[in-house]
């Protein structure tokens, strides 16, 4: 998550976290090694020098516990994966057909208001 956090301080995380997915189930890497971690971070011009002592050191550890706080307290999400659709929250793995009613209630909700 520090890694994570880094990233997304200079607007890169989505180009990250799709790199991290990338390596580990495209390419087969092993993501919890540092350097592996570094090479990804190096490939979005992230200062892999900064990127290599921010994950040894505690620079986001506090950012990575708020975000841990407002997941669970806040968000109130407690499994993965959870969707917020509109004011509905599924949670765990929803069917393709309780993603679509959920969508198509949130839209005949917003067409209600306007």
């Amino acid at each position: 998550m520090k890694a994570f956090q880094f990233a997304k301080k200079h607007g890169q995380e989505s180009a990250y976290v799709d790199a991290v997915f990338k390596a580990y189930w495209g390419d087969g890497k092993d993501i919890s090694q540092t350097e592996v971690l570094a090479e990804i971070a190096d490939s979005l011009h992230l200062d892999k020098e900064i990127f290599t002592h921010i994950l040894k050191d505690r620079t986001f550890e506090q950012v990575h516990k708020d975000s841990l706080t407002h997941t669970y307290e806040d968000a109130h999400v407690t499994e993965v994966p959870t969707l917020k659709i509109g004011s509905r929250v599924l949670q765990g793995f929803a069917s393709k057909e309780t993603i679509e009613q959920a969508l198509l209630h949130e839209r005949s909700t917003k067409d209600r208001e306007k």
